[in-house]
């Protein structure tokens, strides 16, 4: 009938969109210039009706749809885990009818390694009878690129004093924001007696103070507990000095 199409004349529908995006962690939709969802959007190609949803994996990653059934032309995918390293291995569908796309396939990049940096740590004395030690890593994703622009935090875990008496205490976890790819840790001690807290000694001193374990670094946010864990170790606190370890 003139002015209609019939489904015999329809071809197969594709899909388009940003096929790469990021896990930045559970309820975190971006961080600075990281997003981790991606509109999609179906053309139909002649084929009428709704818009039908589906996904299927291959491997770690993972996505929500805004909308599966009876949908408009585009709907929005939200990262809900990162990919096998850095590969492929979800496919999106759409479908008119019976008439349904092949797979576009979407690979969710996330934050995963730190390499300490050359020369790191570096331990200081701002003023007497004080330390500062500082740690600075290198970040680098699923992809293997370095990722700049993100916001830290950390979170302690159990601490064990070392020192028996000590006074020393325990610092606050920090969050910050970096406009490099580097994420930097400073473990510092001062104003102390049980003992008294020292500039870096030549050579450093073996004195233990207290520990944290597990110290987590995180990014994606800077609230202590979220984003993606990309450091794990123990914080030690000596009394010219700190160490990860």
């Amino acid at each position: 009938m003139f002015g209609f199409l019939s489904t015999a004349d329809a071809q197969t529908p594709t899909i388009s969109g940003v096929n790469a995006f990021w896990y930045l962690g559970s309820g975190i939709n971006s961080d600075g210039g990281y997003y981790a969802q991606s509109t999609l959007t179906a053309n139909p190609n002649g084929n009428p009706g709704s818009a039908t949803w589906s996904v299927s994996t291959s491997g770690a990653g993972s996505v929500t749809l805004s909308c599966y059934t009876s949908c408009g032309n585009s709907v929005v995918a939200t990262a809900t885990h990162a990919s096998s390293s850095c590969a492929a291995d979800i496919n999106v569908y759409v479908a008119y009818g019976s008439n349904q796309s092949a797979g576009y396939g979407l690979t969710i990049v996330t934050p995963t390694t730190t390499t300490l940096q050359s020369g790191y740590p570096v331990d200081s004395s701002p003023y007497a009878g004080a330390y500062e030690s500082e740690y600075e890593w290198n970040l680098t994703d699923s992809c293997g690129n370095s990722d700049a622009g993100l916001d830290q935090n950390e979170e302690f875990g159990t601490w064990t004093n070392d020192y028996a008496g000590t006074d020393w205490f325990h610092p606050n976890p920090q969050g910050a924001y970096d406009s490099t790819s580097i994420l930097v840790d400073y473990i510092g001690a001062s104003g102390n007696s049980a003992p008294p807290a020292e500039a870096p000694q030549s050579p450093l001193t073996t004195v233990k103070v207290f520990h944290n374990t597990p110290w987590l670094l995180s990014v994606g946010t800077q609230t202590s507990g979220s984003g993606v864990q990309v450091h794990s170790d123990l914080q030690q606190w000596y009394q010219d000095h700190g160490r990860h370890q």
